[in-house]
């Protein structure tokens, strides 16, 4: 017989070393982390009973690294981060820890699978028109011309993502996300779209709604939503979408955030959505309040949690986790703390290979909570549209929620996009 296991574990997948309130909630919730990373770099954090180098992540390495304590049934949850492993874990909980509580398969494939989210958005006015095409000529719905948002069907952050106008540019839009679709597939292993996935050629196309695009941090229970804020984002440079900024409280929303979060909350509801935490993404304009994007995660690799408690003082990871583990988190939810947090993410720009990271000047120390690099110089970095992710950050936190620290904010903005630039020494 089996002795039973004393220990309870958590298996995270490719979580960042530098999110160290992952760790640390793990360990205030009384669990052993075992971590599996494709990532040289190793976690020494003291919640770390045991760490696995891996080339890659997919459901029988996992299960085959953790033979023993599958067996011993000792582990309560697995948990990731990225996009492409969602799918992954959604399998691993369901089959490996019953008392979990994450997304079902249908959830994660209404988001993961951007055309099924579409479809199921129906008649949802936060829905725009859109259509499956594999050329310029298939795409019917927009005769009278206008601008378009071409993305490839099986979404994977903002790569393949592009504006383009009904017209001549359209076709070249399209062959350059159509060129990024084989390497999306490959990099989601774990994916499994059933009769919902489209042609392996085929591109999403949807209207382009002029307005303020702002991401929106929601955490549900047992189907009841709590929006824990909104963020407003710097304009992009067109026609790709490389982010530059969140900036939590938004303040330049409209006097809507009723309506706007009511729309929300109905599209999401329509989703399956019912626990655990979400960052969705819309376009606000005068006329409509449009969802362009959900993940059924912490956006950003975790940086949604910084946002999140730097400004309102709601520790989402340890929300998430004790929600994924079964039990309440709602004690989690209040806001104790009235606050700004910014986060400047470095721009890879056309990209190349790294000279020199930037480095935070001390005129923006004050108010600086740490800066993060993710490349090295030697690296290579790609422009879009394939994107080779995110090199770095830079977070700050500015007191209050006045005129003034909105100022403040603004000034931190503008420092960042002159100083905290990546040299180069070659082009693309």
């Amino acid at each position: 017989m089996t002795r039973p296991s004393q220990h309870r574990y958590i298996v995270f997948l490719n979580i960042p070393a530098s999110f160290h309130a992952a760790f640390q909630a793990a360990r205030e919730l009384g669990l052993d982390i075992l971590h599996v990373t494709t990532s040289s770099d190793a976690v020494r954090n003291p919640g770390v009973a045991r760490q696995w180098r891996v080339d890659t992540i997919d459901f029988a390495s996992v299960t085959t690294l953790l033979k023993r304590p599958i067996k011993n049934k000792s582990i309560v949850a697995f948990w990731a981060l990225q996009d492409r492993l969602i799918p992954l874990v959604g399998k691993l909980n369901r089959e490996l820890c019953r008392a979990s509580i994450f997304p079902s398969a249908d959830n994660i494939r209404r988001t993961k699978n951007k055309w099924l989210m579409r479809v199921s958005l129906g008649r949802l006015e936060a829905n725009p028109r859109f259509c499956l095409a594999r050329a310029a000529k298939e795409v019917n719905i927009f005769k009278n011309g206008g601008k378009v948002v071409v993305k490839p069907p099986l979404g994977y952050a903002s790569i393949g993502v592009e504006k383009a106008c009904v017209g001549a540019r359209l076709s070249s839009a399209i062959r350059r996300t159509q060129s990024v679709l084989p390497m999306i597939k490959k990099s989601i292993p774990s994916w499994e779209c059933g009769s919902a996935d489209p042609p392996d050629d085929s591109v999403l196309v949807e209207d382009f709604v002029e307005g303020v695009e702002i991401s929106a941090e929601v955490f549900a229970t047992n189907g009841r939503y709590d929006l824990l804020g909104f963020c407003e984002k710097s304009p992009m440079r067109p026609p790709f979408f490389e982010e530059v900024s969140y900036c939590m409280p938004a303040r330049r929303l409209p006097q809507r955030q009723t309506v706007i979060r009511a729309a929300l909350y109905e599209a999401l509801a329509a989703l399956g959505f019912t626990d655990g935490a979400a960052h969705c993404e819309l376009i606000i304009s005068h006329r409509r309040i449009v969802l362009l994007d959900v993940g059924l995660r912490l956006g950003g690799s975790g940086l949604s949690h910084d946002l999140v408690y730097h400004s309102s003082g709601i520790p989402l990871a340890k929300a998430a986790l004790t929600r994924l583990i079964g039990c309440d988190p709602r004690k989690f939810l209040a806001s104790d703390r009235k606050d700004i947090c910014l986060l400047y993410l470095y721009q890879v720009g056309p990209g190349g290979r790294v000279s020199n990271m930037p480095s935070v000047p001390e005129s923006l120390r004050q108010h600086l909570i740490r800066a993060v690099d993710f490349v090295h110089p030697g690296d290579r970095l790609r422009g879009y549209p394939r994107y080779s992710g995110l090199p770095g950050y830079a977070l700050f936190r500015i007191q209050g929620r006045g005129r003034t620290s909105y100022a403040t904010v603004d000034r931190i903005l503008n420092d960042c996009r002159e100083k905290l630039a990546i040299s180069y020494t070659t082009s693309r």
